[in-house]
């Protein structure tokens, strides 16, 4: 995990890092999410996801980690999207989306809530990468040669109540 400032994007600075160590699972980093002071980092090589806490960049902390087991999908583990309370994780080696919780970081580890394999009924062969937009969730999966769209049911979504903004572009659902 390397840590930039880009506030001068000609010239951006070290700020942190983390390497991998006997204490993380950053052996085959493949996949990166950031979502308030977390950093939420997939590995292809240790299959799992490792929290790191961000909020003194130059200092990340690891907070929490999920590694493969026989419930879970993170054997080879490439990709991930956080979305609300849960992130949802690709596993080529699996060939299946893995949904962890990771609503409570700093007092847990991400808690494995369910997982969707490939099967006649889902091109997940060589799940590579995911992206989720509203209730829908994209995978890409690479030995399918294609693209699984999954619903996903009760997806929770902050609201905000702002008295004043000023935004150049904003999305809202």
């Amino acid at each position: 995990l390397e840590i930039l400032d880009i506030s001068d994007p000609t010239n951006p600075q070290h700020v942190g890092a983390v390497t991998d160590s006997a204490s993380t699972e950053l052996d085959g980093a493949s996949g990166i999410a950031v979502q308030g002071i977390y950093a939420y980092i997939v590995s292809n090589v240790d299959d799992g996801i490792q929290v790191f806490d961000i909020s003194d960049p130059a200092n990340p902390v690891n907070v929490g980690v999920l590694t493969d087991d026989a419930t879970t999908a993170l054997n080879g583990a490439t990709d991930i999207h956080v979305q609300g309370k849960y992130a949802y994780i690709t596993g080529i080696d699996d060939d299946g989306v893995e949904v962890v919780s990771i609503s409570h970081p700093t007092t847990t580890n991400p808690v494995h809530v369910g997982v969707i394999y490939d099967s006649s009924t889902f091109e997940l062969d060589g799940a590579q990468s995911i992206s989720i937009q509203g209730r829908q969730a994209y995978i890409v999966a690479n030995i399918d040669d294609g693209i699984e769209v999954l619903e996903i049911a009760g997806l929770e979504t902050p609201s905000a109540n702002i008295g004043s903004l000023s935004v150049g572009n904003l999305d809202v659902w």
